[in-house]
């Protein structure tokens, strides 16, 4: 495991002062039956997938490509993670692949969020006026389907074989001592998009605690601009810091 991007806790500060942005329980369920011939081509799939790909494996391949290997080295988290996000609801896809805005000021924004989100073109100014852009999404632990929850056992054990060594940890280890119950049901998983890259940790729910999880894992197949220009000619309302 990379060290999680300072980009994602600065996003994760301004998700948790957006109201209304806490995840809520969701039914989950399996994706439907897909198949090698449901992705376009074969070329279409890593060079890296496994010989039978799950379903949610093909599934996620419909929305992610490979990081090429001379950007990122591969990592073997990258089957989990590409399973588990395979795993999402379409409700919970559509949510992830939607732009969600946030109007502030910069009077109220530190120059290090503001600049990482400029960095990756999710940020518009005009005049002391900022609007950020962000996609993601957020599931509970507890709403876990079985089929999930054995995706995410999967997860846990490559996540050990991959950080071994003096002061690593498995997962579960680092989970409880950042504050997580027994039973995870305190813990959420989500998925977030910087720029054209996905990434996934794992946060708390009731209360914050440092992100834990994978660092970038996939690209989007498409990823569409965000419409920063627009937010930013809206009419003025009373400041919030709300998510639109």
């Amino acid at each position: 495991m990379k060290p999680i991007h300072r980009w994602l806790c600065v996003l994760a500060l301004l998700l948790l002062l957006a109201g209304g942005c806490a995840p809520k329980a969701q039914h989950t369920t399996g994706p439907r039956n897909v198949s090698r011939q449901n992705v376009s081509r074969q070329d279409d799939l890593p060079s890296w997938a496994p010989e039978h790909p799950s379903p949610e494996f093909l599934r996620a391949a419909r929305y992610l490509k490979a990081i090429p290997p001379e950007a990122q080295p591969y990592s073997a988290e990258y089957v989990p993670c590409w399973e588990l996000f395979g795993s999402l609801t379409d409700q919970q896809l559509t949510e992830f692949m939607t732009w969600r805005y946030q109007l502030r000021t910069t009077r109220n924004l530190s120059k290090e969020a503001l600049d990482a989100f400029m960095k990756i073109g999710q940020a518009g100014v005009e005049g002391d006026r900022v609007v950020l852009a962000f996609r993601g999404v957020r599931v509970p632990i507890k709403s876990f389907s079985p089929r999930q929850r054995q995706l995410l056992d999967k997860y846990i054990a490559v996540y050990a074989g991959e950080n071994q060594g003096p002061g690593k940890h498995d997962l579960l280890v680092d989970l409880y001592h950042a504050g997580a119950k027994q039973d995870l049901s305190n813990v959420a998983l989500s998925f977030d998009a910087r720029g054209h890259l996905v990434m996934m940790t794992f946060g708390g729910i009731d209360k914050p605690f440092p992100f834990i999880g994978s660092s970038d894992f996939a690209q989007l197949r498409e990823s569409s601009a965000p419409r920063l220009r627009e937010k930013l000619q809206e009419k003025p309302r009373a400041e919030t810091g709300r998510a639109e």
